[in-house]
């Protein structure tokens, strides 16, 4: 409906209502205006669901404590936290005092500061963890979580055939995407001071004012909206003509192999029952008979000229029959 009005509003701008250039409605010109407005609206609204996700992002510790992520010392780290301290205090400001000393303790802290960044506040509940690497093993469960259950969606939409057209993009973007998780999650926390990858140089140039989880979260909801635009949108702007045309070849060819395979097991199922008749010559006798008149049948059938022959025998027993009664009742006046 929304479509159906944008282009009505389109064409009464571009055209006016009575301009004989007015596509028709049917047209090709008609219907690949629509199209593309379809698409427009499902590109605009899977791009507000991507940002409506990094506006609704809660705020992370370096926002609570007034710090640029990646380039704050720790004498700034200690000058924020007490001025925070002393606005909020935790017996007064309740949970915004408690939000900023969870945040001091994380980011004081380099091992526990390094893993927030790579995998966000919820890798920090493991009670068992102490280590970059008891973190790191945490946190790697939720990226393998989560391209798992994109693996597992892949084959679900290919079972159903809902996700034939653009598969071969999809994964390409998946795998870009998990290539640049990969280096931000194994890459130095911030304030290290080690080399920076591709990765993270990447996105911290495309997403500036971002932690690296948050950045994850954002591709992660990026990729969903460019799957779903891939699906939805794809089909509509850049039909797969040739792959349809190639997808009835290969029915046809199914179509004809199953015709060879019933065809071959009628063979053996003939061959089975004639075997029954053998030594009965009765039988067969009148199975020729029959097979014969069958085939006599058949011939017949294929002869044009016995068809019109046939209607013309049947129309001239009607008529004999119709004048037999107009006499017959004559005779009887």
């Amino acid at each position: 409906m929304a479509t159906r009005f944008l282009q009505a509003v389109y064409y009464s701008r571009k055209y006016g209502p009575n301009s004989p250039k007015l596509p028709r409605k049917g047209s090709t010109r008609f219907q690949r205006d629509f199209n593309w407005i379809l698409a427009m609206i499902v590109g605009l609204y899977l791009a507000s669901l991507a940002y409506e996700s990094m506006r609704t992002m809660e705020e992370n510790h370096y926002d609570t404590l007034g710090l640029k992520f990646g380039s704050f010392t720790q004498k700034q780290l200690k000058t924020n936290f007490r001025k925070a301290s002393l606005q909020y205090h935790p017996d007064k400001a309740g949970q915004t005092g408690a939000g900023i000393r969870a945040a001091h303790e994380i980011l004081v802290d380099p091992t526990l500061r390094q893993n927030y960044d790579r995998f966000g506040p919820t890798v920090l509940q493991c009670t068992t963890c102490k280590t970059n690497k008891d973190y790191l093993q945490s946190g790697l469960k939720q990226v393998y979580t989560f391209y798992s259950g994109a693996g597992i969606v892949f084959f679900l939409m290919n079972l159903v055939g809902k996700g034939n057209y653009g598969r071969y993009w999809r994964f390409i973007i998946l795998a870009v995407m998990g290539a640049i998780e990969m280096s931000l999650v194994l890459e130095s926390g911030s304030n290290s001071g080690g080399k920076v990858g591709m990765g993270r140089w990447m996105m911290e140039r495309l997403m500036p004012n971002l932690v690296p989880f948050e950045q994850i979260t954002v591709l992660h909801q990026l990729y969903i909206s460019a799957s779903v635009a891939i699906s939805q949108i794809g089909p509509v702007l850049f039909p797969e003509g040739k792959g349809k045309q190639e997808t009835s070849v290969e029915l046809i060819k199914r179509l004809q192999t199953l015709t060879e395979i019933a065809a071959a097991e009628t063979v053996v199922q003939v061959k089975s029952w004639m075997d029954t008749l053998v030594g009965q010559d009765e039988c067969i006798t009148q199975l020729r008979r029959e097979l014969g008149y069958m085939s006599f049948e058949m011939k017949l059938g294929e002869d044009i000229s016995f068809f019109d022959t046939r209607a013309a025998i049947k129309a001239r027993i009607e008529r004999q029959g119709e004048f037999d009664r107009k006499q017959h009742l004559a005779d009887l006046d």
